[in-house]
């Protein structure tokens, strides 16, 4: 029988497949796997390099496509098919061998392999997925069933799978250019993300702060004293070309970036010169041609963006070196202005930036994690279209999310906690996969519905990747709790005129509900205004304040951990941590059964800071959960949130919202409570 994917009980497959037929029964893991390459996957109407058949009979299991990427990918999805307790689909273990080595396949060769890029290419039917070399550069082999499922116990539901992705690009982009991140942590991300078919990695590598990439034509880039944070930090080439081969044998694009010509203080500091000088562009494209012996990828990433052109040959020029070493060239957008021909590939950031025909496109817009909170914008993420398409096309090649670290953040676990990286990652890899969604950020925005399928959609996300979050995820930094039965009643927004401290009627215990919202994280207005991501109000007033309240019933009386924050500080501002003894500068408050709850110690400057000065733990997804007692029986929550100006001098950004979320003291699952149905 042919079931809907999002009904299929027998496995939490990430992301969904487009056609699953279970046929009932199941098979051992360690069950022959026949690996055939074939000429077509008729069944596959677009991104056919990467598409994939997976049958799993009680005579064996065979995955055919019509390039090593596509039986990758295929291999991806037997693996999260097995049903095992005790499945490894994590890092390597001592039940099984790593994912990025295969060892036990057959592999028949009965048909073209065609390897080609992944951005730019001719008509999307043809789309090729991300192999750019030889069949060599990607495993085709993998032991067992599961490459790493346990032989004695995993099972492996029998079924029929065909599958291809909506867009072609489904990748994720590190700033690292301002902050170091170490190439354990790098090659961790490879390693989970590669295992739900996120196929391009974007390295930013330079910035005003720091060369990142070893130079060894100009080895003064990478001197402590021309760098302003960590100094001295940076990837010999070595380690690159390493991180290259671990991104080919897991399906992965490596796509590098010098941005240039701005965001280059770090260049002049160094050598005296500024890029777009006669010197300094000779000096690039010497730095380019050691990139370009570093990194295998097609595509070399060249900016451009947020900076006054002086020289208008500066950035054809470097288009044209890129082509003339047979590699395709990608540009920020807004950024230099090209026609058709003259760029190979754009990546599209903030509102501004625009798709043009002829030139394929990157969305990456409304995708930068440092501006993301804990539980709200995620779902934005996965119930919005990739620039508002159902799928891909010559133009529309996919979607990235970026985090930048703006901010100096110099715990690396919380860097990635709260720019909660792993679970935008996997909720873009799902929307990006299947396509479609549901609006773009701008209808119900980062507020779930109470009904209907976005809601549906969201919450079955949700439960398929965190039932990978003691195996796939098992390592991986991670604050995301499950948010789906989180209930919150909002009160009438009451005028305040300015005053922030004024009391109104429902900390006397005077409730009136102006609607039920779901989830863990609630905008009232987000940070970047109502007419480019929608919040609770349409049109969100200053100087109101509003109130939310829910009811929680605790099986016992525990001690639980506590998520909450008033105002997610962006890792891309100077703000300061709040007063010591409140929440925020806007005198929010939290009452758990009448008794009022208070912050930690802030850690960090109550001053503006500068963009070096590290930033403390004003974030909640940046700290333990805070302990709190809960009575046995039902727990009453109420929070109050004013707010005056939208901006104001302690928070350029200010953020109408609050995260409110109950978990385990280790804060990796949520707590064993249930929410109240009304309110």
């Amino acid at each position: 029988m042919l079931v809907s994917c999002a009904k299929a009980p027998e496995a939490a497959l990430l992301p969904l497949p487009k056609q699953v037929e279970y046929t009932g029964g199941s098979v051992k893991a360690d069950t022959p796997v026949t690996e055939t390459l074939v000429d077509a996957i008729p069944e596959a109407p677009l991104g056919g390099n990467e598409a994939y058949r997976l049958i799993v009979t009680r005579k064996g299991i065979t995955i055919e496509a019509t390039t090593p990427q596509g039986l990758w990918n295929g291999r991806q999805t037997l693996r999260q098919l097995q049903i095992s307790p005790r499945a490894s689909l994590g890092r390597n273990d001592k039940d099984g061998p790593s994912l990025g080595r295969n060892d036990n396949h057959s592999v028949v060769s009965d048909g073209a392999e065609g390897a080609h890029p992944v951005i730019s290419s001719g008509v999307e039917g043809a789309h090729p997925v991300i192999s750019s070399g030889a069949e060599g550069a990607h495993p085709v082999i993998s032991s067992g069933a599961g490459g790493g499922v346990e032989k004695s116990r995993g099972r492996i539901p029998c079924c029929r799978i065909v599958d291809w992705p909506s867009f072609r690009v489904r990748g994720w982009m590190m700033d690292v250019g301002r902050t170091y991140v170490s190439l354990e942590e790098l090659k961790r991300e490879v390693e989970v993300f590669s295992q739900f078919k996120v196929n391009v990695f974007h390295l930013h590598l330079t910035e005003h702060e720091a060369w990142r990439l070893e130079s060894k034509r100009f080895p003064q880039l990478n001197a402590p004293e021309s760098m302003t944070r960590q100094p001295g930090k940076y990837y010999t080439q070595a380690e690159m070309r390493e991180l290259d081969a671990y991104c080919r044998e897991r399906g992965v694009i490596l796509v590098p970036e010098i941005d240039m010509p701005g965001h280059s203080r770090a260049f002049e500091r160094a050598l005296g010169y500024g890029m777009q000088t006669p010197e300094g562009k000779e000096t690039v494209k010497t730095l380019l041609d050691e990139l370009m012996d570093t990194f295998s990828s097609p595509y070399i990433h060249i900016g451009t963006d947020e900076v006054g052109f002086t020289d208008p040959t500066f950035v054809p020029e470097m288009v044209a070196h890129v082509r003339a070493h047979g590699r395709k060239a990608v540009s920020w957008n807004p950024g230099w202005k090209y026609g058709p021909g003259e760029i190979d590939a754009t990546q599209l950031w903030s509102y501004r930036g625009k798709a043009q025909p002829g030139i394929p496109a990157v969305d990456c817009r409304l995708h930068y994690v440092n501006h993301f909170d804990l539980f709200g914008d995620i779902i934005g993420l996965h119930t919005s279209t990739i620039y508002g398409q159902q799928e891909g096309s010559d133009d529309i090649a996919g979607s990235i999310v970026a985090l930048w670290n703006d901010r100096y953040l110099t715990n690396e676990e919380n860097i990635l906690k709260e720019n909660n990286l792993y679970a935008c990652v996997l909720a873009l890899a799902d929307r990006a996969w299947r396509g479609g969604g549901y609006q773009y950020f701008d209808d119900f925005g980062t507020v779930l519905p109470n009904e209907g399928p976005a809601r549906e959609d969201f919450l079955d996300f949700e439960r398929r990747m965190l039932a990978y979050r003691e195996t796939a995820l098992k390592d991986a930094p991670m604050a995301y709790v499950a948010q789906g039965q989180a209930r919150w009643a909002i009160s009438p927004a009451y005028p305040n005129e300015g005053d922030l401290t004024q009391a109104f009627p429902p900390e006397e215990g005077q409730w009136e509900t102006d609607r039920v919202v779901t989830g863990s994280g609630i905008y009232f207005r987000h940070v970047w205004g109502p007419s480019i991501v929608a919040g609770y109000y349409e049109d969100p007033r200053p100087n109101q304040t509003v109130y939310a309240r829910t009811r929680v019933l605790s099986p016992k009386e525990q001690t639980v951990g506590l998520l909450f924050e008033t105002q997610n500080y962006s890792r891309s501002e100077r703000d300061p941590m709040p007063p010591q003894g409140q929440w925020d500068y806007r005198h929010s408050r939290l009452w758990v059964n009448g008794t009022e709850a208070f912050p930690p110690e802030w850690e960090g400057g109550a001053e503006l800071a500068d963009y070096q000065e590290p930033f403390g733990n004003a974030n909640a997804s940046g700290r333990p959960p805070q302990p709190v007692k809960l009575a046995k029986g039902w727990n009453d929550v109420l929070v109050k949130l004013p707010v005056g100006a939208f901006s104001t001098k302690e928070n350029r950004l200010t953020k109408w919202m609050f995260t409110c979320a109950f978990t385990t003291l280790d804060g990796r699952a949520a707590a064993d409570i249930k929410y109240a149905d009304k309110l």
